[in-house]
């Protein structure tokens, strides 16, 4: 995977958790913090289940809704 070097602001809090994570579990700052993006990336976990609606992950709570109704 080719990687990219991007400068960003972060707020403290955060850049401080991100840096005692990566030193409890021995990784760089930059791996914590690209694992951590990642995880946001998948809107719905279970979306490959309800066949319902193309456009599932922009509708959660309708879809959610509709299908505790039925």
């Amino acid at each position: 995977m080719a990687t990219v070097r991007k400068t960003v602001t972060l707020p403290r809090p955060l850049v401080d958790d991100l840096a005692r994570e990566a030193g409890e579990r021995r990784l760089s700052f930059s791996a914590v913090l690209a694992e951590r993006a990642s995880r946001g990336q998948n809107t719905i976990s279970f979306a490959g289940i309800i066949d319902d609606d193309p456009d599932l992950s922009l509708k959660v709570e309708e879809i959610l809704r509709r299908q505790s109704e039925r």
